[in-house]
């Protein structure tokens, strides 16, 4: 394969390539391009994780951007550093043609410890929504009592020993129109790969029988700065919010490291199973809808 040429993958073949062959992925992307696209049943423009792509280092991954969707938060936020122009270094580890990097198996030997207190969130509230709970309630001037319930949700997107980590905070039933809900909750994290992880942190509504999602915010662990910080929010639509924000208090500790696997110092050439590569070579689909470019 010459390093001009393009793998193009769907993404049912690049899923099972991601979790049958991914450190031959990863050499094999060291060198030659690969492309994602989302599956042609995806009749409704929605998403695929991305995620997995990237830590293979897939160098274009197309996302439906006219989607507003949690893809598409991850996607913005790890782009939004470097002015959106679509172009990232990968990790040095996805860039060696004889690393062996895992991302399915990798552990840190010193994994990096981000402790995330959030604070309060300010204006979140959603005053046209109107919920009476409990029923029958009323307030000194014997008018029924409008509440909305909130919480506050964080969660991890790297490889698989960083991923997941799901954190909730109390749910607070606050007046409608509330400027502030406080929470005061401290959730801490492990990360093994600080370059490739992101922090998701939410902020929804429960309702009567379900949940809804109100805003979101997605922070790239390499670009975290310890202290307090007010984090915009963005609405699950994707849309801008000019007043709902986040104080949280961030504080970091361990090894600010790059990712660090074994080098395969014997090796002269990528050395792909025959199994894989012929996975690559059938596939020859085309990219639609926007790339994001690594």
């Amino acid at each position: 394969q010459k390093w001009y040429q393009m793998y193009s993958l769907s993404e049912k073949r690049a899923k099972k390539l991601g979790h049958s062959a991914a450190n031959e992925w990863v050499r094999l992307n060291s060198r030659c391009f690969s492309r994602i696209y989302p599956d042609g049943m995806r009749i409704n423009s929605s998403n695929y994780n991305p995620q997995f792509a990237w830590n293979c280092g897939s160098h274009m991954v197309s996302l439906n951007f006219q989607t507003a969707s949690g893809p598409m938060h991850l996607n913005n936020a790890r782009f939004r550093l470097n002015g959106g122009c679509g172009y990232l270094l990968k990790p040095a580890a996805l860039r060696d043609e004889e690393s062996d990097f895992d991302p399915l198996t990798y552990r840190a030997a010193e994994p990096l410890t981000v402790a995330m207190e959030v604070v309060c969130g300010l204006r979140v509230t959603n005053a046209c929504e109107k919920e009476l709970t409990p029923a029958g309630t009323a307030n000194q001037d014997g008018q029924a009592s409008i509440y909305h319930s909130y919480f506050c949700h964080v969660n991890v997107s790297g490889i698989s020993a960083d991923s997941g980590q799901p954190f909730r905070t109390r749910t607070m039933k606050t007046p409608a129109g509330a400027q502030v809900i406080s929470w005061s909750q401290v959730h801490r994290m492990e990360i093994h790969a600080p370059e490739l992880a992101s922090i998701v942190v939410g902020v929804s509504r429960r309702l009567r029988k379900n949940q809804s999602l109100q805003y979101i915010t997605v922070l790239p662990v390499h670009a975290l700065r310890p202290g307090y910080h007010f984090l915009s929010l963005t609405h699950a639509n994707g849309s801008a919010s000019s007043s709902a924000r986040l104080l949280v208090h961030i504080s970091v500790s361990g090894v600010w490291g790059a990712i660090r696997p074994r080098s395969r110092s014997g090796a002269s050439a990528m050395a792909v199973d025959r199994n894989s590569a012929a996975q690559l070579a059938s596939s020859n689909g085309v990219a639609r809808h926007g790339s994001a470019l690594h």
